[in-house]
């Protein structure tokens, strides 16, 4: 068996020779100790399929017995985590395993994340000056796209590492300043490099211009404007779109869910979607709205590019209290695009008590951070006006992705084994986000560019 294993910063690489049942391995032969990496189909996509044999080579240690759970359900994959038992020396106590979720509706719309993530840690991990999670091995299968692994090192191991499961509770502006300048390390290396050609694959959206902005997230935001899979199991008519079925899905669910919130000015509590918020905003709805995300490209598309994780919300990284080191996870829907588009997520997601003005000045603190690591002239060719737009223009293009979750979520979440927190996490979370929509005027945002 081939594996397919990578070097980090901590740990030798290592690669498991043919039949190394007893734990032995092989260094690689390349002289700068980075091993080569490639395709293999012979590894395990789904909890089931993982072996004691598989994970004593991924360890180069001898595991006799391991114990599965569930570390994290994302959107795209699940996490993981494999305590083991060795026999003989011993090796981590534990490695996570990012995979597919065991659904075949989500791996066909998710396969090309699957592929992304692959080439970051294949082409780009090497040459990033963030740091990424340290990954083990790396598995995709070239006959088979809906099949995907990721071997990770725990970083739950590292000591003084921090992860915030409740990041969309709200974090200190200074946690997100921490991980947006680690972002601004990136973006200034890869500020209109030429290298964005060879490391990021490009993704043509249909129904987007060849000449705007046509990152992954693109196509989830039109999905939004797509008849939803579940509307009629959700009691829709069929070929209503997430964008239409979000406000009744919610009016339907408002008291179990206790989405209140009160507007400036007024002591009155309101239970969402009564009171004078609309989510969506019509500007979003029907299929007309998926013209505000176009527009949107359209003016991302005419901008200085760099290399973007494009979800860099703190709950894809760890922060290590001691050293301040941030490491980042998640590498699946990374793109060539403006450097602000990366503030969409952390800014309108993360920060606790989050206003215009306070998101401005951490945007101008981001920006100068920009121009120290980027190129001469950086300053003159992205002013900190357009970077400030640009994270607006991401707010947008992540609107309907937004929705669309939602109406995921929503059409499962009393059934759900983890609804209960689900259902925690957006009484807090989505009151705070849309005072943030209002305070920021995105509604008035999305009228000037339409008029552009």
């Amino acid at each position: 068996i081939n594996l397919a294993v990578l070097r980090n910063s901590n740990t030798p690489a290592l690669m498991a020779s043919a039949g190394s049942s007893s734990g032995d391995v092989k260094s690689p032969d390349r002289a700068d100790g980075v091993a080569a990496t490639f395709e293999d189909t012979v590894f395990p996509d789904t909890p089931q399929e993982v072996t004691a044999d598989f994970l004593s080579r991924m360890t180069g240690r001898a595991v006799k017995g391991f114990q599965l759970e569930i570390l994290g359900m994302g959107f795209v994959c699940d996490a993981h985590k494999a305590t083991l038992e060795y026999e003989g020396t011993a090796g981590p106590s534990s490695v996570v395993l990012k995979m597919p979720k065991d659904d075949a509706g989500s791996r066909e719309m998710n396969a090309p994340f699957f592929a992304l993530e692959a080439n970051w840690y294949r082409k780009i991990a090497a040459v990033c000056p963030i740091k990424c999670a340290p990954a083990l091995g790396v598995f995709t299968d070239p006959g088979n796209p809906l099949r995907f692994l990721l071997v990770l090192e725990n970083l739950n191991l590292v000591e003084g590492n921090e992860h915030n499961p409740g990041w969309l509770d709200g974090l200190p502006p200074d946690d997100i300043q921490l991980a947006i300048d680690d972002l601004a390390r990136m973006h200034g290396k890869f500020f209109q490099s030429p290298l964005l050609d060879t490391l990021v694959p490009c993704h043509p959206t249909a129904g987007i211009p060849s000449t705007a902005y046509s990152g992954p997230i693109v196509g989830y935001a039109l999905k939004a404007y797509a008849p939803f899979p579940g509307a009629v199991a959700a009691g829709f008519p069929e070929g209503t779109l997430p964008v239409d079925m979000l406000e009744p899905l919610l009016e339907r669910m408002k008291d179990y869910l206790e989405l209140d919130y009160k507007v400036d000015g007024d002591d009155t509590l309101y239970r969402y979607p009564d009171g004078p918020w609309t989510y969506p905003d019509p500007k979003f709805r029907t299929q007309e709205g998926a013209a505000v995300v176009v527009k949107a490209c359209e003016i991302l598309g005419s901008r200085p590019r760099t290399l973007v994780h494009c979800d860099g919300h703190p709950g894809n990284t760890f922060v290590n209290k001691a050293t301040g080191e941030t490491t980042w996870l998640d590498f699946q829907v990374y793109s060539a695009g403006p450097p602000g588009l990366d503030l969409a997520q952390a800014l309108s997601l993360g920060v606790l008590g989050a206003t215009r003005e306070s998101l401005r000045d951490m945007t101008r603190r981001y920006h100068r951070k920009l121009c120290e690591h980027g190129p001469a002239g950086l300053e003159d060719e992205y002013p900190f006006e357009m970077c400030w737009e640009d994270f607006l223009l991401g707010m947008i293009v992540w609107y309907p992705t937004g929705a669309m979750v939602h109406c995921l979520n929503l059409t499962t979440i009393q059934t759900d084994a983890n609804g209960e927190l689900k259902r925690r996490v957006l009484k807090t979370f989505v009151p705070r986000h849309l005072a943030l929509i209002h305070d920021l005027n995105l509604y008035g945002f999305v009228d000037e560019i339409l008029k552009r």
